[in-house]
């Protein structure tokens, strides 16, 4: 269950895809600006939707108690 509280880890991913991005760059190949969108796009998606997945794993984990409304 905890596996899901890494979804919002993204730094690595984004310094893999910058370093493709310089060696696959060379000419008039693209694939280095297309790998590059596809990461930042999916990281984006990820950093929005991970602290959410995050929170509720936890919760089932019992790690964190959940506030009750006043």
């Amino acid at each position: 269950m905890l596996g899901f509280t890494l979804i919002p880890q993204a730094g690595v991913a984004i310094g893999l895809a910058t370093t493709a991005a310089r060696t696959l760059s060379s000419g008039d190949s693209n694939l280095g600006s297309i790998i590059v969108a596809c990461i930042l796009t999916s990281t984006m998606i990820y950093e929005l939707v991970g602290p959410v997945i995050t929170k509720i794993s936890l919760a089932k984990a019992r790690e964190i108690i959940k506030e009750k409304a006043a």
